[in-house]
């Protein structure tokens, strides 16, 4: 199709393993799984790292040209300038100009806003031909605009009359699978003589939600090789599912991992969808806006951190699949104690970190879309208690580029501080009746030696410890504690209002002319 960029190779996600302090444990057996550790600790490698390129995000602040720009598929709310693809001048002395933007490589659900040169504008009634006028700010009556959201079928038939010369605008050029914007604008020298800036803001792509598809135990219609039955959501796990699925139009995988359904498993995707949409102060516990990338320079785990990273999730790669583990309590699911431990294998325990990787403070920025996308910071989350023991305060900027919404962003940074400062690690092998235990799952280790505390497994293998001995079960351990997910009390930001349009002064206020009469020495007057 016209203005599709190339589909790249896939690129595999970059999902790091975790190093085991045990050593001399014999073979590992074949079922092996892990997850992260904990956000703020990976910041804080990141900021001695090499600077990458800018993470997938849910707004595009600046116009694309040319013809190397990746291809993008907007999921949740977006806030773009768009990829500037067709300029074109027709009519009486070229006074009629045409340009065309891409929104997405994929349908979006709506065009909410349209900013010109900085300032919102309404629409009118709909042109014939170019679309819907707009009715204020500068430009009333010389712009129209008009949406093509991904699902024609031809060609727009006003581009193709006005091509200039004729052929460079065709029936071909059809865009079916992408989100564009026509723009007509009618030259005046005193309203329309420069460079015009727009922006556009509005909902992205119809998305497939497994719990509302009927053939798999879900309620609804939605069908995954039926993209008409798809609709709009906000929700990470959602995104998450069809990103790791992949997106196609024509039969082209464009955007996405490709993973078949067998290595997703439905219960655990079901159960962390539920998660993000249950109610919080009135809105879903976790939203995200992201343009999913699919360009070279992008890795899978690049999007797939950035929505985590949106919900408070880590994810699990075992043998039986991957899913994510949405940030809220989970239920203990087993209580060990030293009895349970194989005494052939050492056990490596440390209960505080180095003074290095621990935070008692977050702030960053989100995109307000409220705010044309600027980004804002939100609510600081520190706990006064932490700065006072550590003796001085230890910040970590978290942005949330995903993230349109403040007060999410406020509780996801109180998450990530208060992971931080639940230290204890642990790497533990226990008897094999403890074989079914899995990555994700909160367990109790009561320990005379070192402590009781409440734990995530991290990381799971079998492994032999002897020749002739049943395989044990190798456990990293991260602490955990419900109070990490406890809703901080989180102060509404103030509504920005923005500056409306001038005023400008017509005509002057107490002004009267007054004559004066001057006699000059020659009897003259003047």
């Amino acid at each position: 199709m016209p203005f599709l960029a190339p589909v790249f190779g896939a690129i595999g996600a970059a999902f790091g393993a975790i190093g085991s302090l045990i050593g001399g444990l014999g073979a590992i057996g074949q079922v092996v799984a892990g997850i992260g550790l904990n956000v703020a600790m990976s910041f804080l490698q990141k900021a001695l790292a090499p600077k990458p390129p800018a993470p997938p995000s849910g707004v595009d602040l600046d116009l694309q040209t040319g013809e190397n720009v990746d291809r993008v598929v907007r999921c949740g709310r977006y806030g773009v300038a768009g990829h500037f693809i067709y300029p074109n001048t027709s009519g009486p002395a070229n006074s009629l100009f045409q340009q065309v933007f891409v929104l997405s490589d994929f349908p979006i659900t709506s065009l909410d806003r349209i900013y010109i040169d900085g300032t919102e504008v309404t629409l009118g009634a709909e042109h014939p031909e170019r679309g819907r006028v707009v009715t204020s700010g500068d430009y009333a009556n010389l712009i129209w605009i008009k949406v093509l959201d991904g699902w024609q079928t031809e060609a727009d038939a006003a581009l193709v009359a006005a091509s200039n010369p004729g052929g460079r605008w065709t029936a071909d050029h059809v865009g079916y699978g992408q989100a564009m914007v026509i723009v007509w604008m009618q030259y005046d020298r005193e309203r329309l003589g420069n460079s015009v800036q727009f922006f556009f803001d509005g909902r992205g792509a119809p998305l497939y939600d497994l719990r509302k598809d009927s053939t798999i135990g879900g309620e609804g219609d939605h069908r995954w090789n039926d993209v008409t039955t798809w609709e709009y959501s906000e929700n990470p796990t959602v995104i998450e599912y069809c990103y790791r699925r992949g997106f196609s139009w024509n039969g082209d995988l464009f955007c996405g991992m490709g993973m078949p359904t067998s290595d997703l498993p439905i219960d655990k995707f079901v159960t962390a969808a539920n998660v993000d949409d249950e109610d919080v102060g009135g809105s879903p516990r976790y939203r995200c806006a992201i343009g999913l990338n699919a360009g070279p320079d992008t890795e899978f785990g690049d999007n797939i951190e950035q929505i985590n990273l949106a919900h408070g999730a880590r994810t699990v790669d075992a043998v039986d699949g991957s899913w994510p583990i949405v940030g809220v309590p989970q239920t203990v699911v087993a209580t060990l104690t030293d009895d349970d431990m194989m005494s052939e294998a050492d056990i490596e325990f440390q209960q505080l970190r180095g003074f290095d990787q621990l935070v008692n403070s977050v702030q960053g920025v989100y995109p307000d879309p409220d705010n044309q996308w600027s980004s804002k910071g939100y609510q600081r989350a520190f706990k006064a208690a932490l700065i006072t023991g550590d003796g001085r305060g230890r910040d970590l900027g978290i942005n949330f580029p995903v993230v349109p919404y403040g007060e999410q962003a406020a509780r996801l940074a109180m998450i990530y501080l208060s992971e931080n400062r639940y230290e204890a690690t642990a790497e533990v092998v226990v008897s094999p009746e403890w074989r079914n235990l899995k990555v994700g799952q909160w367990i109790r280790w009561n320990s005379a030696e070192n402590g009781d505390f409440i734990y995530e497994i991290t990381a799971r293998a079998l492994i032999a410890l002897e020749a002739d001995m049943p395989r044990a079960v190798r456990l990293s351990l991260q602490q955990r504690d419900p109070a990490i997910y406890t809703a901080p009390t989180v102060v509404s930001p103030p509504v920005v209002v923005l500056p409306g349009e001038a005023v400008y002064q017509q005509e002057l206020v107490d002004f009267a002319a007054v004559g004066v009469i001057g006699a000059g020495a020659n009897s003259l007057v003047y």
